[in-house]
């Protein structure tokens, strides 16, 4: 579940950071939080405890024998931190980027549906015609 500032509630990093935590902060901390942000893009570098990820095993498929370790995916968790620092570059320098008519995945507004759509009826037509 996400809340109003785009962060995933009731789930912490390695960190131990909830989005609570920063929404129920004490105004300075956009202070500092807006300083570590600024030197980590102007040094080029970012402290390796926000780089930190735990990995967490999700269920691809509930339906099923859940003890089969095929049916489940790691996940990494990254800290909060990170996570905020992630979304105020991509919210700055997302107007800068672009994609082709050709990218179906990962695109905003798009899906896979119309690059499945034209693999099927591809197949098909070669299928058919030999």
């Amino acid at each position: 579940m996400q809340n109003r500032m785009g962060l995933q509630q009731n789930c912490s990093g390695p960190d131990g950071i909830f989005a609570e935590h920063l929404l129920y902060a004490d105004e300075s901390l956009r202070f500092f939080l807006s300083e570590l942000f600024n030197m980590c893009i102007v040094h080029g570098y970012i402290p390796n405890s926000c780089l930190n990820t735990t990995i967490v095993p999700t269920c691809k498929n509930k339906n099923g024998n859940m003890s089969d370790t095929s049916k489940y995916r790691p996940v990494a968790v990254a800290t909060l931190v990170s996570k905020l620092l992630e979304h105020f570059i991509l919210s700055n320098i997302s107007p800068f980027l672009g994609t082709t008519d050709n990218q179906f995945v990962f695109k905003a507004g798009h899906s896979t549906d119309q690059c499945t759509f034209l693999l099927k009826q591809t197949a098909s037509f070669f299928v058919t015609h030999g």
